[in-house]
This record gives structure tokens, sequence and C-alpha cells, in this order.
């Protein structure tokens, strides 16, 4: 086991032996940053959307499109 699996795992096991209150305030505490909630939220969007066929990413004027029937070229 890797040193970053052995401390999440460490870290969990130390969780899952806190009591439902204590618990509870560290997953408050983990509510209360905004990094984290920021990291949270996107590990929830890409949760979501990873069955969703992929949709190629084109570029019109130098912004993304969903869809450009040109087939423009990446402006870079």
């Amino acid at each position: 086991m890797k040193l970053k699996e052995r401390n999440s795992e460490i870290f969990w096991l130390a969780f899952k032996g806190l009591s439902r209150d204590e618990q509870r305030k560290v997953i408050e505490r983990l509510l209360a940053d905004r990094d984290f909630m920021e990291e949270l939220k996107a590990i929830a969007l890409i949760e979501l959307r990873r069955e969703e066929p992929s949709r190629p990413i084109e570029f019109t004027e130098g912004k993304p499109t969903e869809r450009n029937k040109n087939n423009a070229s990446f402006p870079y």
C-alpha cells in the first residue's frame, strides 16, 4: 500500500471510530471550508456526468462552442 493510500485509510478508520456527534462536527468543519467545498462539487459533478457521452469542443472566434458546423480548428 502506498503512503497516500495508507494515510487515507488511517484517516478513514479514525473518522469511523468517532461517535456520530463527533463525525457530524468533522463534516461540518469540512463543509465550512470553501476550498474543500469547491473540490467536492467538482468531484460530484464529474461523477454525475461520468456516463454521459463525450462531445467535442470546437472553437469559433476563440470562444468554445458545443458544435461548430464549419469544423474550425483550435485557435492555438
